[in-house]
């Protein structure tokens, strides 16, 4: 009979941003009724918990003057300013982001960069602040591409960077820019949070058997986190809830670490920690029978 060895990520779950944004729908659900712009966060389980408890989808049919709230991610600007003229806003973005906001409406005139992803959301959003002149980089081809223009410009080159941006991708891409000997002035605004938990995965994954990833794969921090698992550990799970698990799979693995990204709420945490525990329990009294 293997007990398995519950290990928890020293960092892990909601972040303060997500707390604030989930804590700020809340009051408002306590008010009446409350519209909201796309995902509130990247965590389907959790958006559902807030739908039951009455958040409902911004459609043609929301009366104006309703209560609508803004994502964490950040809502274009535009957008945001449309919406002020119909609605009782309630801005969740998260203050970190609105740190790099306000770096892009800063230095729109200069040679912007923004490394992270074209599609995210939080990046569509700090491009509209600087009226989308900024250059969206994901990876090194796409640096490639500008290169003859940042060696050219007059402009100063200015850099941000998504908050849950992967940090190898962000080192080669700095590494390139130095070696082809662009003077630039870089702003690291990827978010404490999410360095916190990737330092904590990555020290999870290498003292543990296997490790379970706790996340929705929409979530750019959930799928990071489950990257740098993987780089340090052959055997790691990737999965919403517990719910999704064959439970036997981990009957291998004596040393069995959870980590779980920064939109990920406690319950699903405790949920599968329960689980594990019970599994646990049910093993032992079998033996004993």
């Amino acid at each position: 009979m293997i007990e398995i060895e519950i290990i928890l990520a020293d960092t892990l779950g909601f972040c303060f941003g997500v707390k604030r944004a989930i804590r700020k729908t809340e009051e408002a659900l306590n008010n009446g009724d409350v519209y909201i712009d796309g995902m509130l966060i990247h965590n389907d389980d959790e958006v559902n918990r807030l739908k039951d408890l009455g958040l409902t989808e911004l459609s043609e049919q929301t009366l104006d003057g309703s209560t609508l709230i803004l994502r964490s991610h950040g809502t274009p600007t535009d957008k945001k300013n449309a919406f002020a003229k119909k609605f009782k806003v309630i801005d969740t973005v998260c203050p970190y982001v609105k740190v790099v906001h306000n770096l892009a409406k800063k230095h729109k005139e200069d040679y912007l960069i923004i490394f992270g992803s074209k599609t995210h959301p939080e990046v569509i959003g700090i491009n509209s602040y600087s009226d989308y002149n900024g250059v969206i980089i994901e990876n090194e081809v796409d640096l490639e591409n500008i290169i003859e223009d940042l060696l050219n410009t007059n402009k100063d080159i200015h850099i941000v960077v998504q908050t849950t941006f992967k940090k190898v991708i962000l080192d080669k891409l700095l590494s390139l820019m130095d070696e082809r000997k662009i003077k630039y002035h870089f702003h690291d605004t990827i978010c404490n949070a999410t360095k916190d938990r990737v330092n904590a995965t990555i020290k999870l994954a290498k003292t543990s058997d296997c490790v379970i990833v706790l996340g929705d794969k929409k979530s750019s921090n959930c799928t990071k986190l489950y990257e740098y698992a993987k780089m340090n550990n052959n055997n790691v799970f990737f999965i919403n809830s517990i719910k999704e698990m064959d439970i036997s799979e981990i009957l291998l693995y004596n040393r069995v670490g959870i980590t779980a990204g920064a939109s990920t709420p406690d319950w699903i945490i405790k949920e599968a920690i329960e689980k594990m525990e019970d599994m646990n329990k049910n093993e032992m009294m079998e033996a004993i029978e």
